[in-house]
């Protein structure tokens, strides 16, 4: 392999010599929504949560615990998908400032 290196080449050298497939994520649904709107949409959903749940996520939140906090929001997922997916978006992309800014407005 010859420089300059090409990010196709190496993923087909890595496949050759590894055996190793990437998948790629299709964009869905779920992930093209507008964070703007999120905030005033989520307040009252977010103040309908359990206090428990809410004081846990907190915590979690402030302790940037991606594991933790994806594993609380999986736990309300069945109450609103839409939430869910908005939370699950920044927990992804370690937004845990944005987060916080959205219970503490919740408040």
């Amino acid at each position: 392999m010859r420089k300059p290196y090409q990010e196709a080449d190496i993923f087909a050298l890595i496949n050759k010599y590894l055996g190793v497939h990437y998948v790629y994520q299709q964009n869905t649904k779920e992930t093209n929504f507008q964070l703007d709107n999120f905030p005033a949409i989520a307040s009252d959903l977010i103040s309908a949560l359990p206090d428990n749940w809410l004081a846990e996520f907190q915590q979690a939140v402030i302790e940037c615990d991606q594991i933790l906090t994806l594993s609380l929001i999986d736990q309300i997922r069945h109450l609103d998908e839409s939430l869910g997916n908005c939370l699950t978006y920044l927990a992804m992309n370690f937004e845990f400032e944005e987060l916080e800014n959205i219970f503490i407005k919740s408040e």
